[in-house]
């Protein structure tokens, strides 16, 4: 599935990660990069007029798609402390 403009299905396109910036780890990613895995995602994207395609978020921009291959019903799934 694909919203947006500038990108047409099935085309490769180079995403970046956000860290996270606030945890105060010290760490990019605390929890590991979340574009870092072999498993079938859904990656919600901001296209960043600085530094192109990135996940909206460091929470919120990569998750287990539903079982209809599209979003999750709740969205976003999980912040931080809750």
């Amino acid at each position: 599935m694909l919203v947006g403009e500038g990108v047409e299905p099935g085309e490769r396109v180079t995403v970046i990660s956000t860290p996270d910036t606030c945890s105060g780890s010290g760490q990019e990613y605390p929890g590991g990069d979340p574009l870092d895995t072999d498993k079938t995602v859904v990656v919600i994207l901001h296209d960043d007029a600085e530094h192109g395609l990135r996940t909206v978020t460091p929470f919120d921009g990569v998750m287990a798609p539903a079982p209809d291959g599209g979003l999750p019903k709740r969205w976003p799934m999980r912040h931080p402390g809750s």
